[in-house]
């Protein structure tokens, strides 16, 4: 259905019309055919347009009309010295694949230019100077691996809100960051940043929300984070040499600090932050660290989720978890009344990842024997070779489906999902595994006194999802999604292959404009 769509938008936009009078060029011949001759042509109706390495001509000056651009595998700077800069009305450029070791000479003056991307630019070593994009809010530099230097001009972007940086490891000079008041995403990733040359200036982005700054060789923040009063998401994922973490600003709600093997962490690290939901890190006091988030404002309609190194957690559960990937619990008079949720536990593998989220189905069980259950202990197996993951899944959530009934007795809870091993360093890894241990237990409802304001509607935003996938009155089964928000920045930063993209293209696969419903 989607490609008789997609068939259907392409003959629209193409009709029985010249490729001159097309609002989206994309196809080679229509291009071809539009720029042949040397003379400066104009054309007022084309509004986007993606050239391809498979276009064996170079374009001639074109005065477009156009807001969009996407240009792949480009081999001669000509396409954009003579083309691009006549595109005074261009909104996203997006150029992948080239070969340039640099851009343009100076300043080039796009006045409307909103969002650059820069992908796979494996012998671009600089950015181009910025002076002439006033209005750039979004900047992408992915894979360009020879890339050393990010213009200082780009200090001068103000109204810059987002900026993602990633996989450029010879990158040492980097803008100072405190005059760009209007970033609210920060993504500095995979560059090998050292203290030589790290970051300066982001304690003084006061719109900044999210921040990531993950496998660099950072041994310190040396900026002030409470001061961050908008921040919601940090992340630090692999930083291998990160020693300690500033005081964290209360507006927290997201804090990912996995394989931080020199962090060491003080114990009320998290006390003011009462919007924390998500948390993935290596600590010796899981269970002060669950107490304290349950205490904190637990969302109505959400969840939170733990990814914790230690089983800390899993050895002092009640009732105690059971072995496998699923678990029964008895329901006391008045559950749904006198507790605010379920939390979740199960053991796993300490290589095991999953982006997709976890499916877990509810049923009601008839009959209350639970003689058969195995108790999962401490022994079972090595327990460096495990972490835990805790979930926590509000009434609120599930109060709406056709299968909550306050009438319920006992529950069963079955985790369907098989997980991938991440694969080894070195030898054979993404073997399909199962968790080792899951347990579920009521969570009490706050007391007056741990009563504290209700979150605010940005911070529910970073809250981890439920989707229901299935609704019946017998059984209930969820998809809980971790990341719910950070999870696209990731995706960003985690570009597609060569071969992926080029065959995208190759399909004529369609892409939203990102400023608006223009499509190409």
């Amino acid at each position: 259905m989607h490609d008789l769509v997609q068939e259907m938008g392409h003959y629209i936009v193409r009709g029985e019309l010249p490729p001159a009078k097309h609002s989206r060029v994309w196809k080679h011949e229509d291009i071809k055919e539009i720029c042949s001759g040397d003379e400066i042509l104009e054309n007022d109706t084309i509004e986007a347009i993606r050239f391809t390495n498979e276009c064996d001509y170079s374009l001639p000056i074109v005065i477009f009309q156009m807001s969009y651009a996407i240009f792949i595998g480009l081999h001669i700077l000509q396409v954009l010295s003579q083309t691009l800069f006549y595109q005074k009305k261009l909104v996203v450029l997006k150029l992948d694949f080239g070969i340039q070791r640099e851009l343009w000479m100076g300043d080039q003056d796009l006045p409307h230019l909103k969002v650059l991307q820069l992908s796979h630019m494996r012998k671009l070593i600089s950015t181009p100077d910025f002076n002439g994009l006033p209005r750039l809010q979004e900047l992408r530099l992915y894979h360009c691996k020879n890339l050393e230097e990010i213009h200082p001009s780009l200090e001068n972007c103000t109204s810059l809100e987002r900026l993602y940086v990633y996989g450029s490891k010879r990158l040492n000079k980097l803008p100072t960051f405190s005059q760009m008041k209007s970033i609210k995403c920060l993504i500095i990733r995979a560059c090998w940043l050292k203290e030589r040359n790290k970051p300066c200036g982001i304690g003084l982005l006061s719109n900044l929300q999210e921040l990531d700054l993950s496998s660099n060789w950072l041994s310190q923040l040396d900026f002030s984070l409470s001061q961050l009063t908008q921040l919601k998401c940090l992340v630090l994922s692999r930083s291998a040499m990160l020693r300690e973490l500033p005081k964290l600003p209360s507006s927290l709600a997201i804090l990912k600090a996995p394989s931080c093997e020199a962090l060491t962490i003080d114990e009320d690290f998290n006390k003011d932050c009462k919007e924390l939901c998500q948390v993935t890190l290596k600590c010796g006091w899981s269970n002060k660290l669950l107490q304290s988030m349950l205490k904190g404002n637990a969302f109505e309609n959400g969840s939170m989720h733990l990814r914790l190194t230690d089983l800390e957690i899993p050895k002092g559960f009640t009732p105690p978890l059971l072995r496998g990937s699923s678990c029964r619990l008895k329901l006391p008079e008045n559950w749904c009344n006198d507790f605010s949720g379920f939390l979740m536990c199960m053991v796993v593998s300490l290589n095991l990842e999953t982006e997709d989220g976890t499916i877990i189905s509810m049923k009601q069980l008839s009959g209350m024997d639970f003689e058969d259950d195995v108790v999962w202990e401490e022994s079972d197996g090595d327990s460096r070779k495990y972490q835990t993951w805790v979930w926590y899944v509000s009434f609120g959530s599930l109060r709406r489906t056709i299968w909550w009934d306050h009438t319920y007795k006992a529950l069963d809870f079955n985790i369907q999902d098989k997980y991938r091993e991440r694969p080894a360093k070195f030898g054979v890894g993404d073997d399909i595994q199962r968790p080792v241990a899951f347990g579920v237990r009521l969570v009490e409802k706050k007391s007056n006194s741990d009563l504290t304001s209700t979150s605010t509607m940005s911070s529910s935003h970073y809250a981890p999802r439920i989707k229901i996938q299935y609704d019946s009155a017998s059984a209930l089964t969820v998809k809980l999604h971790m990341d719910a928000h950070h999870k696209n920045i990731t995706s960003l930063t985690t570009y597609q292959g060569t071969t992926t993209t080029r065959k995208s293209w190759a399909n004529g696969s369609l892409e939203k404009h990102a400023f608006g419903k223009l499509r190409l």
